[in-house]
């Protein structure tokens, strides 16, 4: 099963990650492994050929091949979990009805002209985390998905920061093997810049202020309004 998965994911390799006009092919042309058809070898042996006129691209195309072989050989059955948050107190609606009758784009929090925000922010959280399976799991990855655009400093200026945060802080309650991606959900929001956080104090952090939302994952099962169940 890894070797046909391995086949099937070296293929991609030229097909996703090389240039489409540096020509190359990559040929499995020889699987070996095993002594009955009815026993799981505990080697497979592929013999490749790899194509191509230019050096990079054949070197590309080689460290792909590797990080593909060692990937499916890592591989282990894991769990995910989902839980639903919801944050209404950080993000904004950056267009503002004015007094002129006008809708204005950052018009500034403080301008005497402002009437109210042009439309709701969307305080949806969802989270997907992923772990090991067994008794003693270990924490893979987590999914996080707000609806606030990544401009956190102001202006024309934007920053990672708040995802940066809150992938230390999911690190920090899950453990350091954790993989967060963060993601900007579709709406027009900007960050409440100054928000007070109880723990930490004024900052730039992640919905929930980063260091609270881990409490997304704490539960081992979280409970989920119409969540599916755990996918093996």
């Amino acid at each position: 099963m890894i070797a046909a998965r391995t086949v099937v994911a070296i293929q991609t390799l030229v097909s996703r990650e090389k240039d489409p006009l540096d020509p190359a092919v990559v040929t499995v042309g020889s699987i070996h492994g095993g002594t009955r058809y009815n026993i799981i070898p505990d080697e497979v042996k592929l013999q490749i050929t790899l194509r191509t006129f230019n050096p990079e691209v054949r070197q590309l195309l080689l460290s792909g091949i590797e990080r593909v072989a060692k990937a499916e050989a890592a591989l282990k059955p894991a769990t995910a979990s989902a839980a639903h948050g919801r944050e209404t107190s950080i993000a904004f609606n950056r267009r503002f009805h004015m007094t002129d009758g006008t809708v204005g784009w950052n018009p500034g929090k403080r301008n005497p002209k402002v009437v109210r925000p042009a439309g709701p922010t969307d305080p949806a959280v969802p989270v997907v985390y992923v772990e090991t399976d067994g008794k003693d799991p270990k924490p893979i990855a987590a999914y996080v998905n707000f609806a606030m655009h990544l401009d956190t400093v102001g202006g024309l200026y934007f920053s990672a920061d708040y995802a940066h945060t809150l992938s230390k802080c999911l690190a920090a309650a899950k453990g350091e093997g954790l993989v967060t991606v963060a993601r900007e959900g579709e709406a027009d929001l900007s960050f409440s810049q100054g928000a007070a956080c109880p723990n930490c104090g004024p900052c730039r952090a992640f919905p929930v202020c980063a260091c609270r939302a881990p409490a997304s994952l704490g539960a081992r099962a979280p409970t989920v309004p119409q969540a599916a169940p755990p996918a093996r």
